[in-house]
């Protein structure tokens, strides 16, 4: 029954995009920048921030560091700098592969190794849901990092993040669809 009501409305779906003008492509493109727009997104402007966000955490929790061979999706990919941790409290729970690669085609092959698929030039926030777990992946020039996370902590997560990470990323729809950094206000730095 589940499967015949969305075979129904994906039917639906693509007849009320034929009618209106735009084409599925631009329709799951809108549906993504929608989606990406509604989410709070943090980057890190050195990898260092990542040292610092870990001694910050662990005040509430506990972080478990990785080598970056932990992480599949490097596949041979050298960078200059890595943060690969757990970060476990009672409040909620992460995984963080973050990078700063050499240049910006070694950033872009590491998404690639990940979403298997190309990266549009826009895109700068890759965000999954499957099944309560949340996958995220955010790139800027060299720096990248993804998260793993549950849904349910999404909240505390990007609270927590946005005191830690010194650079918030805004989606703009203009003419064309990009993104703009600014200086995050909660960044808080340690001294």
């Amino acid at each position: 029954m589940k499967n015949k009501i969305v075979i129904i409305m994906i039917f639906l779906i693509i007849i009320a995009v034929s009618f209106g003008g735009c084409g599925f492509n631009d329709m799951m493109q809108n549906f993504y920048y929608k989606l990406a727009s509604s989410n709070e997104v943090y980057m890190f402007e050195n990898i260092d921030e990542l040292e610092n966000m870990e001694v910050s955490f662990k005040k509430y929790g506990q972080v478990k560091k990785f080598s970056d061979s932990y992480d599949e999706c490097l596949q041979g990919l050298k960078c200059k700098k890595q943060y690969v941790a757990k970060y476990e409290c009672d409040d909620f729970e992460f995984d963080i592969y973050a990078y700063e690669f050499e240049t910006e085609e070694q950033a872009r092959e590491y998404y690639i190794n990940f979403a298997e698929d190309d990266l549009d030039i826009n895109l700068w926030n890759l965000y999954f849901n499957s099944k309560g777990t949340v996958t995220s992946m955010t790139i800027n020039g060299v720096n990248i990092y993804r998260i793993v996370y549950q849904k349910n902590d999404e909240k505390a997560i990007n609270t927590f993040l946005s005191e830690c990470l010194s650079i918030k990323m805004i989606f703009i729809v203009e003419d064309y669809h990009h993104y703009e950094c600014i200086k995050n206000s909660n960044y808080k730095e340690i001294e």
